[in-house]
């Protein structure tokens, strides 16, 4: 709304702007020739009289906000004091307070904005007033003195309205405005303005005081620099001797000091952590997205017994992967030590928990983690896998949520370790006094696993700290459509180990050696019997064994070498093992061996008749020569055949194993009386 100045109907720029009776550019090219009827100044906006706007920006504003005239009467004089005279027209200098907002306190960058508008309005007089005499010819000697005490006389009153940082004397006042003529809007910024009192320190000195305080060999307190320091000043030109060891605290702590002396004194990775800009992350959208994997202490000591029999305290090594969507503990394994089979197994069960592979893995480069990469077992269960910095604790959400975990959860048993030897709280330290008063009540490695099973379970089940929705709850209701499903041959292919070589099939199975155990396989029809079919056709191949490391003894898979890799052949299970004592023997083993007896018959007695057959068509059958067909051993037969000499090759067998020494002649001899 138009107000009432001096009798006078006046509006603002942004009455005029916001409205849109004049445009921004408009403004710009023609603001100089408005008639102002009040400056801008302290808290207060210029105004200018509508009656001397142009007539198409009068008549637009009527058209918006209606006519101002027919609206409004002025009010009378009186209403309105006059405002003191200034003795200058002072127009507020935006550049300065944009300059001295970035150079000063935020409570002085008003008051030097209004000493550089002052004595721009001081220069604009003054350089008017000089070209004006010097035009005239008269001498400009005096003008200077002239202004400055123009200036005093109405500072007292400027200063109500504009407050300023101006000295009161002459002098200064000349000073400051040679100052200001020189240097700009920083030749009137006080020293102490930006606290500048380490300024006393500075060339030579400064560089001495600083490689001084950064020995890492003579380390110095500040108290000892202090002193060193003023008796070097006393001997060294130009250096300034301190009355206190303030200057130099302040000088140490500026952050580009700072920098040099913690690399030296604290290291060169406290100095990183403290002064390497750090990246502030969104944590994922979807389970899945991102999994951690580390490795470190399980924070409980447990009880076992050496060779001595003596009973020791003992740690083991825990290695868990972690969802960091929801934080929640997918997969781990304990063990003695952080290696390959370790992470193998986390990884397993992390993935078993998912029933998906995860699009991004990220892990240290410590452990067996080189030997999964070798394997590209990472590669393999992940779109991505990224080893993490070292040195970067900061870096490893999973680093940060396990200390969490011990914090929470863990440090509620008597026999916590304590968190580690940086550990501050009290709370995060072990007790040692109860646990070495307890050594032989301390759990076995068995219980604690389960305790620490127990542990992780409270842990998924309580609070995602931003969420604040139960880890497991918010991890089992997330999905992931850019991560790939598991079936079955996926996770065979994933984590089943295949044997170096190929093995050979045999009349009593394959067998495989994991971890210097034997075990061994051979293929079942469905209804669980041994398949002859495929012991017939496939007897002596060999084959490459892939297996379950967690679980040898259920089944394996067979496949065979192609040019183009591994194909499956088939599944084979443990081989049927049955009593060779009869006392031991159970249910259905005898009818088991009997069975096999008659199979064994048929099979032998089906294969010499093909086998004559077969003579016979091409006429290489021995009788077919005057010779005798060799008949089944240990087989009664129904077939009417031409009789036979007595055959004992029983009992040459019987002989051959009781000869002390039989050469192959001799056998040969034993042999041929026989027939």
């Amino acid at each position: 709304m138009p107000q009432i100045w001096n009798n006078t109907i006046a509006v603002t720029r942004e009455e005029l702007l916001s409205n849109g009776v004049i445009s921004l550019g408009w403004y710009r090219k023609y603001s100089k020739e408005l008639n102002v009827v009040r400056s801008k100044g302290f808290n207060q906006t210029a105004l200018y009289s509508f009656r001397d706007l142009p007539l198409s920006v009068r008549e637009k504003y009527k058209a918006v906000l209606g006519d101002p005239e027919a609206k409004q009467q002025p009010a009378p004089l009186a209403t309105d004091p006059q405002p003191a005279d200034l003795g200058y027209d002072i127009i507020t200098d935006e550049k300065a307070y944009s300059h001295y907002t970035t150079k000063v306190a935020k409570e002085l960058v008003q008051r030097y904005t209004n000493d550089a508008s002052i004595l721009n309005a001081w220069l604009r007089r003054y350089n008017e007033r000089y070209a004006t005499i010097r035009n005239c010819g008269h001498s400009t000697a005096s003008l200077m003195t002239q202004e400055l005490n123009y200036l005093k006389a109405h500072l007292p009153a400027i200063s109500e309205q504009y407050p300023n940082t101006l000295p009161s004397s002459e002098r200064r006042l000349r000073e400051r405005i040679n100052d200001y003529q020189k240097m700009s809007y920083d030749g009137i910024v006080s020293g102490k303005a930006n606290n500048q009192n380490t300024r006393k320190i500075k060339g030579e000195a400064a560089e001495w005081l600083l490689a001084r305080y950064a020995s890492p060999v003579h380390k110095v307190t500040v108290e000892q620099l202090w002193q060193e320091y003023n008796k070097m000043a006393a001997q060294k030109e130009g250096w300034k001797i301190l009355k206190s060891k303030s200057p130099i605290r302040h000088f140490l702590n500026e952050p580009q000091n700072r920098k040099v002396w913690t690399v030296t004194r604290l290291g060169e990775l406290k100095a990183k952590e403290m002064m390497t800009r750090q990246h502030r992350t969104v944590m994922p959208m979807h389970r899945d997205a991102l999994w951690y994997g580390d490795g470190t202490k399980v924070n409980y000591y447990y009880q076992y017994t050496d060779e001595k029999g003596t009973v020791q305290m003992g740690t083991a090594v825990v290695y868990e992967v972690m969802d960091a969507y929801s934080e929640c503990f997918i997969g781990y394994a304990i063990g003695n030590s952080e290696n390959y089979e370790l992470q193998y197994a986390a990884f397993r069960m992390a993935v078993q928990t998912a029933a998906q592979k995860p699009y991004e893995v990220r892990y240290d480069n410590q452990g067996g983690h080189k030997k999964l990469r070798n394997q590209n077992f990472l590669t393999d269960i992940s779109r991505l896998s990224i080893n993490t910095k070292p040195y970067n604790g900061k870096s490893k959400t999973i680093e940060l949520a396990f200390g969490r975990f011990q914090q929470e959860y863990l440090q509620q048993d008597w026999f916590f370790t304590g968190q580690n030897v940086t550990a501050k709280k009290e709370i995060s330290k072990a007790n040692m006094e109860m646990i070495l008063a307890n050594r032989h009540n301390l759990p076995t490695l068995k219980e604690v696993e389960e305790i620490y099973c127990l542990r992780r379970e409270e842990w998924n089940n309580s609070r995602h700290p931003h969420s604040r929705i139960n880890r497991s709850h918010m991890y089992s209701t997330s999905h992931n459509p850019m991560c790939e499903k598991i079936d079955t041959w996926q996770f065979v292919d994933l984590f089943w180990l295949t044997t170096d070589k190929a093995i050979t099939y045999r009349n009593n199975g394959i067998e495989i050696q994991v971890n210097k155990q034997s075990y061994a396989f051979e293929v079942l029809t469905p209804d669980g019997a041994p398949d002859d079919d495929f012991r017939n056709y496939n007897i002596s191949k060999k084959f490459f064994v892939k297996y379950d490391p967690m679980d040898v003894d259920t089944m394996v898979h067979l496949y065979e070498e192609t040019v183009n890799g591994l194909r499956y052949i088939a599944t084979a299970q443990p081989y049927i093992m049955i009593h060779r004592a009869i006392q031991d023997q159970q249910d259905g083993e005898m009818a088991f061996i009997q069975t096999r007896e008659h199979i064994e018959r048929e099979e032998r007695t089906a294969n010499l008749k093909y086998v004559e057959e077969l003579l016979q068509k091409h006429g290489l059958h021995p009788e077919q020569h005057g010779l005798n067909m060799p008949s089944l051993k240990g087989v009664k037969t129904t077939s009417k055949k031409a009789k036979q000499p007595k055959d004992d090759y029983g009992k040459l067998l019987k002989e051959e194993s009781m000869a002390d020494e039989l050469t192959d002649d001799n056998a040969l001899t034993v042999a041929r009386s026989y027939y």
